[in-house]
């Protein structure tokens, strides 16, 4: 009897475990795509409020969602805004983030990550497209 509470105990430890690390890893998962997020946004406030003349507070406002009109400015203004990241080694990615505002005005900012800083959507389309690039764009 004492051998099977035993061997239930143990059971319960590694599933507590495994509960436990999925938690961590999703925790984990979610800063990763929050820290990537804010990097874009923080691209696009910086671009529109020099060349597309709305000012940062509103661009900030309507990026994290409470300003429905400016999200209309933005749309009118910003044609697009790219990602295309580019493995540079094993375990460095290069994400360039492309912005262009539809009279032709364009920037590019750069930034290095190593292969666990990356969302979990680009390390499945490099594994999935077995290519050094992964391109995607960023909807407002």
């Amino acid at each position: 009897m004492l051998y099977w509470i035993k061997i239930a105990f143990i059971i319960v430890i590694v599933v507590a475990i495994i509960i436990g690390f999925i938690f961590w890893m999703r925790a984990l998962e979610a800063r990763v795509k929050e820290n990537f997020e804010k990097w874009i946004r923080k691209n696009i406030i910086d671009f529109l409020s020099k060349y597309g003349n709305i000012p940062k507070e509103e661009l900030e406002k309507s990026l994290l969602g409470k300003d429905g009109d400016t999200s209309q400015k933005i749309k009118e203004v910003l044609k697009e805004s790219k990602i295309i990241f580019q493995r540079r080694t094993k375990k460095e990615i290069e994400a360039r983030n492309i912005i262009e505002l539809n009279s032709g005005t364009k920037a590019e900012y750069r930034m290095s990550l190593s292969w666990d800083e990356l969302p979990s959507e680009i390390r499945e389309k490099f594994i999935l497209s077995d290519t050094d690039t992964v391109e995607i764009y960023w909807d407002i």
